[in-house]
């Protein structure tokens, strides 16, 4: 998908291609290699059409089936690393972010009892919850920061919560984990309407970048966040760029789990 912002009538010379749900498997890699396959061919079309523009690529979630399987990532870097640098977008052009398939469900399950009471009391207030990140060590994305660290420049950064990234004074994208409280379909625990997301890194971000156009890159539809961080956590940050007086736009790119 190419995507090209523009601002009041001119035209920025960026494309940018959005991507998501991958679900890779190891032990079922032809299903995704010709879609793979099929998605380079048409970068390759795509960047002839669009010649003079710069290309970024958005990745957002759910790139393996299970997170816990270190060897999808790897076995996915090997298959897409190259193919995408082939094609003109490199590591420096590609923004990431997890979803609730790359977590590993295995550090859920150890203590699965205590991370269901935790997430239970800390989630429905958007203050209780940024302080709970604030002061919990959370491992269950490392397998997925691993794979980040190595495939691409942008991302939450081995920040978990998420992180935002100023591109250049045009583009700013700030990189939201919302699986943070997710339970990977553990137990057959339904996501949705439950989870929360780290709203204070996306206000503080939001204070300081003036870049004239910001892509809000994230896994989940806005009706997967429970009720009050969706009214206080979203649409805050849209909030403060009006009364900033900023030009921003907030381009927001989510798919369902």
């Amino acid at each position: 998908m190419a995507y090209k912002p523009s601002m009041k009538g001119i035209e920025m010379k960026y494309a940018i291609v959005h991507i998501a749900d991958i679900h890779y498997k190891s032990n079922e890699p032809e299903g995704v290699s010709s879609v793979l396959n099929l998605l380079l061919e048409d970068l390759i079309h795509q960047r002839k059409v669009l010649a003079d523009y710069t290309f970024f690529i958005g990745i957002s979630g759910d790139i393996v089936f299970s997170g816990s399987e270190t060897t999808a990532y790897e076995n996915f870097k090997l298959e897409l690393d190259k193919g995408l640098e082939n094609v003109g977008l490199p590591s420096s052009t590609r923004f990431l972010v997890p979803g609730n398939h790359d977590l590993d469900r295995k550090v859920i399950e150890k203590n699965f009892e205590k991370y269901k009471t935790d997430i239970e009391n800390n989630s429905t207030s958007e203050s209780d919850f940024n302080n709970f990140v604030d002061r919990t060590e959370d491992y269950k994305f490392e397998n997925y920061e691993l794979f980040e660290c190595e495939f691409a420049d942008f991302g939450i950064d081995c920040n978990t919560k998420g992180k935002g990234w100023e591109i250049n004074s045009d583009l700013g994208v700030y990189c939201l984990n919302t699986a943070l409280c997710s339970f990977g379909g553990l137990n057959g625990i339904d996501d949705e309407k439950k989870l929360a997301i780290y709203t204070r890194g996306v206000i503080e971000w939001c204070k300081q970048k003036a870049t004239k156009t910001n892509i809000l890159l994230m896994h989940h539809p806005l009706e997967y966040l429970n009720s009050m961080i969706q009214f206080f956590g979203i649409r805050q940050c849209h909030n403060i760029g009006k009364c900033k007086g900023w030009s921003s736009r907030w381009y927001n790119t989510n798919y369902s789990s």
